[in-house]
């Protein structure tokens, strides 16, 4: 078994819950806020500022975490037994909220109604109006009893992330990582000729692997192996549909077949680890790839399970000797804290490669880094970051937190610096440590038309396959040479009391009725080529709802954070409202609405 050292122990303050809560704000804490709201430039001028700075919106987010979770304690309900220890609850309609916000794994006290604790439990899935759940003391409950369920709150990741910026302090890596003095240098774009005319790949690779690369993928293969940026970090810049993922495999699988070096691949969500393995999985086997998980999963991808630590069907965490055994291993960041924990050789992984990095807060993709693959002074590990800075933003629930920019990815901080920036004359980026991934092979032209003007300067190239393209779609007004539809709802929307999230019952109806007819009237149209997209919570779960309802189980439903790293050929964007001044609103948030164009392949 994987031993792991005591993370941490952070205790959130008091001031910053009541602060976070509105119960009361202390001036002291205030004054410290208003400091670094005023002059942002001031929470990376130092060391001491930046570990201060971001420790205090660690709080804030979990002091916001815990407090929208409180809002989801239920009181006197039934525990219904169905086998074992598998129980479930009914969750009225004013427990919309909790019912929108409860997710698989969360765990939770039982207590009678006078406060006495019972035992305790947690969420199997969510159906209808019903919570399933697993008790871990069955005898314990009464089936003519009701109870209280009060939720706890998981602060494993956050004190991952105090771990991180402990680890930044101690093996000093603030002007290493953080604020290098080279980021701040202006590149002279004759010292990049070199890196432009990109060396062939070796062809027996090229065959073996079957992956046919554009030029710009290629040039981003070649510098990651040739490695010339060490110490400082890669980025892989593009948006959604230009085969980031693709050119990330492809490196990897040039890592393997040409060095010994090791490779630690990461990413944000179980998801997006999944689709990194199911595509490596096709070149390597189960000797050189491994899928680390930290916790039971809900949906597991059969064919992962032989090169992942579940045995006999049983999770397990295998030694760190079984783990260096492999070339390649997959796992999440918080995943990547946790071989931190248990003293993973600094010098094991050559490579750390983090994609969709420009959805993950600072402290969580500093995770496979620091400690990890560092010692005091030094980082032992080439950096490579994948991701648009323009696309989603790390998700977050503390608006405190989010106005002091905690929602700014690491992969968008080095944007700011001339080292990663297009040269003021000729307009291109340092090869050597940026690649620009400029050919989208999802979109139809028209739509990458808008995003491409308004995000990118016009340097995207639509390159989408002709069938994609030309995918008969029969809908009222909709027009072959223009295949985006907007639909004017007059609807309200609604927002409960003590929520931060919307819904409109109108808009919920006219996506439910597009559903019907483009399922009903175009026989080439799978469920499965359907996204249903809004930035509400609210929205995503009725609309779920009647979905399944209406045996539409294939098609997701979710806000845009779901789709990172995946595509649909049909796009339904439910806004909820079109006030520039609601929060999450499409017309206001330049991210939102660049991930809404680039998720289809039509709209």
């Amino acid at each position: 078994h994987l031993l792991m050292d005591k993370l941490p122990d952070y205790n959130l303050p008091s001031a910053i819950i009541d602060y976070e809560s509105g119960v009361s704000r202390s001036i002291q804490l205030q004054d410290k806020i208003t400091k670094w709201e005023n002059n942002k430039s001031l929470m990376r001028a130092n060391e001491s500022n930046y570990i201060e700075s971001l420790r205090l919106m660690i709080y804030l987010e979990e002091a916001a975490e815990r407090i929208e979770l409180e809002k989801c304690n239920l009181k006197s309900l039934q525990l219904h037994h169905i086998v074992d220890s598998e129980f479930y609850f009914s969750v009225e309609p004013d427990g919309a909220h909790s019912f929108a916000v409860l997710k698989e794994f969360d765990k939770f006290d039982v207590l009678t109604r006078n406060g006495e604790f019972v035992t305790t439990g947690h969420i199997l899935y969510k159906e209808n109006n019903k919570i399933y759940v697993e008790i871990n003391s069955a005898a314990s409950v009464q089936q003519d009893e009701f109870y209280d369920i009060v939720f706890q709150n998981n602060r494993t990741t956050h004190l991952l992330q105090h771990q991180a910026l402990n680890l930044v302090q101690s093996h000093k890596l603030f002007d290493i990582l953080i604020s290098n003095p080279s980021y701040y240098t202006n590149w002279n774009s004759e010292d990049n000729e070199s890196s432009i005319t990109v060396p062939p790949l070796h062809t027996s690779l090229q065959s073996t692997y079957a992956i046919d690369l554009n030029a710009e993928q290629q040039e981003a293969v070649v510098n990651i192996l040739q490695g010339k940026f060490y110490p400082l970090p890669y980025l892989l810049y593009g948006p959604p549909g230009t085969g980031k993922t693709k050119t990330l495999v492809a490196s990897i699988l040039h890592i393997v077949g040409t060095s010994d070096d090791n490779v630690l691949v990461c990413a944000q969500t179980n998801a997006a680890c999944d689709e990194l393995t199911v595509r490596l999985k096709e070149f390597l086997d189960e000797s050189v790839l491994f899928r680390l998980y930290s916790k039971n999963v809900n949906e597991l991808t059969n064919s992962i399970l032989p090169y992942s630590n579940y045995f006999n069907g049983e999770l397990k965490y295998p030694h760190l000797k079984y783990l260096y055994k492999f070339r390649v291993v997959v796992c999440t960041l918080a995943t990547a804290g946790c071989l931190t924990r248990a003293h993973c050789n600094p010098y094991h992984f050559n490579y750390v490669i983090i994609d969709e990095c420009a959805s993950a807060v600072e402290p969580m993709a500093l995770m496979p880094i620091v400690g990890l693959c560092s010692t005091v002074g030094e980082i032992h590990t080439k950096i490579v970051l994948a991701g648009d800075p323009k696309q989603l933003d790390a998700v977050i629930k503390s608006q405190t937190a989010g106005r002091l920019g905690f929602s700014t990815s690491l992969m968008e901080h080095f944007f700011h610096f001339p080292l990663y920036q297009r040269h003021a004359k000729r307009g291109i980026f340092n090869a050597k440590y940026i690649t620009q991934l400029v050919r989208n092979y999802r979109s139809h032209p028209v739509i990458l038309h808008v995003p491409n003007k308004l995000f990118y300067d016009g340097t995207l190239q639509a390159e989408v396959v002709p069938d994609l393209a030309e995918l008969n779609v029969s809908l009222p007004k909709l027009n072959k040479d223009f295949p985006v539809v907007f639909k004017s709802v007059q609807g309200i929307s609604i927002k409960p009391e003590d929520d931060t999230s919307s819904y409109n019952v109108e808009e919920i109806n006219e996506v439910m009725g597009f559903i019907r007819t483009i399922l009903n009237s175009n026989e080439r149209v799978k469920q499965s080529d359907i996204g249903v997209i809004s930035p509400y919570k609210l929205q995503c779960e009725f609309l779920r709802l009647l979905c399944k309802r209406d045996g539409f189980h294939e098609i997701t439903v979710g806000t845009a954070e779901k789709f990172q790293g995946q595509e649909r050929k049909i796009i339904i964007a439910s806004t909820v409202c079109s006030s520039k001044e609601a929060p999450s609103s499409f017309v206001s948030d330049p991210q939102i609405c660049t991930s809404y164009h680039l998720f289809p392949r039509k709209d």
